[in-house]
């Protein structure tokens, strides 16, 4: 626990505390509205703290509880208020973690909030309900999660002079002073009463807000939520209801734009600068016309050159942004629906980009750039809707929402800070989006029978059949006898909706041939010793549809030729030979189906070929050729040992998540085991979140597997330190994967789909899993997608077997077929 620093008359006050310390008894109110705030030193080097206090507060967003760090350091806490959202930020010297609630809490009503660390173990409680948790990564083998920093603690708001000289790297100290009342603070359970100083604090018996009895709550419509305020009537202090964000009028009715054609959209200015690692721009469309190109929304900063773009390309929506250092876009492979609703939000953090779009990822991008700030300052001009053809509501930029601010000011163009365009109506009736429409399946890939005449039969080891690339997968030809020096053939059939990949590459130390998905377009290349050269296919590839491709290099002249598209280029005369290596490596980056792939007259994709030694596979899905992707039979792949990527559970059903879904149970029997199988059966296209966590409240104990953007993450804790491996195994592809990890004395072994991945090895002397009382365990935390395969031991978790076991918690989690979601 942190060590307070006081003057030294208050040492025995404060010894005095810590032996006959009544947590309840701690009950002065703080008043904090302006710039009051208080602010007292701290000592380091603990490894565990806990923060707990009343909150009652109006306000959107302000600081609760911060202790920043000391020169060179970058370890700190910060508790803040983030639009009504009761927020957790730590840093404990490898990277910043965060915690969040789900629901808001700035209604007026007091609500007891503690935040508990041990180690790198924290957890976040709002009114004895458990509302988050999070797990630091140890900065080195032996970090026992140690708040390494000396600096200064502040409640309700951090002073002006701290902010000016600090170099703290977080953006947390910058949050603003809070307004609101804080009682019975504890700081590692030492009420902080007797700290000084207190800077314009008002300390009282109790709040100075108005009283609302809680049990009188009325019964509000499903777009407004209970707060304590004032009795329209009575003038007396009351639960009343309050429209939510972007709804307008005593019916809660909702706000929403009508963009007609040859619009000029709405234009307003930022009333406060954007200097943020986050942004959130979130709306819902509703578009009249397919197919549209038109721009969304738009802010760039003339001065920095940072810039958050959203738009339309084809019916298709596009995200960009710049943090300074150029412009990073991405494009979804699908369409919005048209005459439909659909909900989009638009989120940058650091300097990763995901659009989601009814919840469900479409897009997940980044630059890897060294700058993660997005600076817009103040009076720069955001656009939306400019051209657009439809309609839109519940639009926001961060906690901005300009239609509400356009009708607050009674739709008066005089001195309104929201301008609307020509072509543009406000209304506050609009039909609201109840029914979203639901997610938009990738269109199935179909392929025709490949079967040739000479080889007829199906399952003969020479005839063909397709496989199914993913980001990450790939496929490596060593055969020397396959590339010829003076003529090379490469040809295939494709489908795919990718518009940046490698499909082959036979290369050596200089001298190559490539072919590749460039911007949609198929690009084939070559240098044969007197540079490169090349062409590029004359339509998109990258449509969904079945495509035949064949690539020639005939001593100095490559063709090129896309389904019946010719077109040529000649290389330098003196060069004509391709002095290579290997054959050729095949599809990497790339996402879709390649069938019929024949190099110089040797057909790669047979069974036959496929079994030859020079052939290895990295993790492509293999399956003999019919007429429909997803009813074949899958052939496995030379690194796989028996099995191959499985099916849902028997039973026919899976668990449904959205990032807001929360699943928990509460053991009846606390977990104390040497030997734990864990076994998860999934399907997501989103790579984030948390599938399983098993973890107590009395001890460090756990165990968890969560996705990264690069695979996924097995980590577990036995009491000697945390361990954690990455594995780049992609399994956000929206195909189902089962993953297994089994822990037998301090080492967990791990495979996904039958194939062995690897071991994480756990600390000598450490074997028991003993998470204590009470053991809990949260599935699907921030996760999109289908569960259909919890298994603890024996007992799957995901079915109505969990209630023997333990307490089980849902919300916002639907049970649906398992081929939910299949087109």
């Amino acid at each position: 626990m942190m060590k307070l620093m006081m003057p030294v008359e208050f040492a025995l006050v404060v010894l005095m505390a810590l032996v006959v310390f009544d947590p309840i008894a701690s009950t002065s109110a703080f008043q904090f509205e302006g710039d009051s705030y208080i602010e007292f030193p701290f000592e380091i080097g603990y490894t565990e703290n806990q923060v707990s206090f009343i909150l009652t507060t109006r306000d959107q967003s302000g600081t609760i509880f911060y202790i920043g760090p000391d020169i060179g350091q970058n370890d700190f806490i910060a508790i803040t208020l983030m639009d009504g959202h009761v927020s957790v930020a730590f840093n404990l010297g490898s990277g910043e973690n965060v915690m969040s609630s789900l629901n808001r809490f700035n209604d007026g009503l007091p609500h007891s909030v503690m935040f508990r660390r041990q180690a790198l173990e924290a957890t976040l409680t709002i009114d004895d309900t458990l509302v988050a948790s999070a797990t630091a990564m140890p900065d080195s083998l032996t970090d026992v999660g140690g708040l390494r920093t000396s600096g200064m603690v502040f409640v309700g708001g951090v002073s002006t002079t701290y902010k000016m000289t600090a170099k703290d790297t977080n953006e947390y100290f910058l949050a603003p002073q809070l307004n609101g009342c804080i009682v019975g603070m504890l700081v590692d359970l030492v009420a902080i009463d007797s700290i000084r100083p207190f800077n314009s604090v008002n300390v009282a018996d109790t709040c100075s807000f108005p009283i609302c009895n809680a049990m009188a709550s009325p019964s509000c419509m499903p777009n407004a939520r209970p707060v304590c305020g004032i009795d329209a009537m009575s003038s007396m202090p009351a639960i009343v209801c309050e429209c939510e964000l972007n709804l307008f009028g005593s019916s809660c009715n909702l706000i929403g734009a009508t963009f007609g054609s040859m619009n000029e959209g709405i234009q307003f200015a930022l009333s406060e600068s954007i200097s943020s690692r986050t942004l959130l721009v979130s709306f819902d469309i509703n578009p009249s016309l397919a197919l549209q190109d038109t721009p969304i929304v738009l802010l760039e900063s003339a001065i920095s050159g940072d810039m958050v773009a959203v738009s339309l390309v084809v019916g298709r929506l596009k995200a960009s942004y710049s943090l300074g250092g150029g412009i990073v876009a991405d494009l979804a492979s699908v369409p919005l629906m048209v005459n439909m609703w659909s909900r989009v939000q638009v989120f940058l953090s650091n300097d990763v980009m995901v659009v989601t779009v009814n919840e469900f990822t479409v897009l997940s991008f980044g630059a890897g750039v060294a700058t993660t700030t997005l600076d817009i300052p103040i009076g720069t001009p955001v656009f939306v809707g400019a051209g657009f053809v439809g309609e839109m509501s519940r639009i926001l930029i961060n906690d901005f929402a300009p239609l509400s601010i356009y009708l607050s000011n009674n739709g008066s163009v005089t001195n309104n800070p929201i301008t609307l365009g020509k072509g543009v109506t406000i209304m506050a009736s609009l039909p609201s989006p109840s029914t979203i429409s639901t997610p938009t399946p990738q269109p199935p890939i179909i392929f025709p029978s490949f079967v040739n005449a000479s080889t007829s039969i199906l399952n003969d080891a020479t005839s063909p059949f397709l496989a199914t690339f993913s980001k990450g997968t790939f496929l490596e030809v060593q055969d020397n006898g396959l590339y010829i020096e003076q003529a090379n053939k490469i040809s295939f059939l494709i489908q795919t909706f990718d518009d940046s990949a490698t499909l082959a590459h036979v290369f050596g130390d200089r001298d190559y041939l490539l072919v590749r998905i460039q911007d949609g377009f198929i690009v084939a290349s070559a240098d044969v010793g007197g540079g490169a050269f090349g062409k590029k296919s004359a339509k998109l590839i990258n449509d969904g549809e079945v495509h035949n491709v064949v690539v020639t290099l005939d001593l100095n002249a490559i063709s090129l030729n896309v389904d019946g598209q010719l077109r040529r280029n000649i290389g330098r005369a003196k060069y004509t030979k391709l002095n290579s290596g290997d054959g050729p490596t095949i599809g990497v980056g790339f996402e879709g189906i390649l069938a019929d792939f024949v190099f110089n007259g040797v057909n790669i994709f047979t069974r036959l070929n496929f079994q030859h030694k020079t052939v290895t596979n990295y993790g492509v899905v293999l399956s003999e050729s019919t007429n429909v992707v997803g009813t074949t039979t899958p052939l496995g792949s030379t690194t796989s040992s028996t099995t191959f990527p499985p099916l849902p559970s028997s039973d026919g059903f899976a668990l449904l998540f959205q990032p807001t879904s929360q699943y928990s149970v509460a053991f009846n029997n606390d977990v104390y085991a040497s030997s734990v199988r864990l076994v998860l059966t999934f399907k997501t296209a989103a790579p984030i979140g948390t599938i399983f966590r098993l973890f107590g409240d009395t001890y460090v104990d756990f165990m968890e597997v969560a996705l990264t953007s690069g695979g996924f993450r097995v980590s577990f804790d036995l009491g000697g330190g945390v361990r954690s491996l990455d594995f780049s195994r992609n399994v956000a592809d929206n195909e189902y994967h089962t993953i297994s990890a089994v822990m037998k004395n301090s080492n967990v072994n791990v495979d996904v789909d039958g194939d062995i991945v690897g071991v994480v090895r756990g600390t000598l002397g450490f074997h028991v899993l003993n998470p204590g009382n009470p053991t809990k365990a949260f599935a699907g935390v921030a996760f999109s997608g289908l569960i259909s395969q919890i298994i603890f031991q024996d007992v799957d978790l995901s079915t109505s077997a969990a209630l023997s076991v333990g307490k089980v918690y849902l919300s916002d989690v639907l049970t649906v077929e398992s081929s939910f979601g299949n087109p």
